[in-house]
């Protein structure tokens, strides 16, 4: 059965482009990264949880680290 998970940031913008950051299956996911995404020219970049195995990645704005944090905690700590 599947287990789908809700990201907090449900709609992030980052240099301009949308995003909107689906449910995830979590029973198809294989490693869960926390990471930094950026676009060219950008190199500060913004806060993002990548998600090996369905090749999808959560973008969350720059100033939303701790919510990207408290995300990833949750990941880990109940899955």
């Amino acid at each position: 059965m599947a287990k789908f998970i809700k990201c907090s940031c449900e709609n992030a913008e980052y240099h301009g482009y949308k995003q909107h950051n689906s449910p995830i299956n979590i029973d198809l996911v294989t490693q869960i990264e926390k990471t930094t995404v950026s676009y060219y020219p950008d190199n500060e970049g913004t806060p993002a949880i990548k998600f090996h195995g369905i090749n999808i990645t959560w973008i969350y704005a720059k100033n939303e680290t701790k919510q990207r944090d408290k995300d990833y905690e949750f990941l880990i700590k109940n899955n």
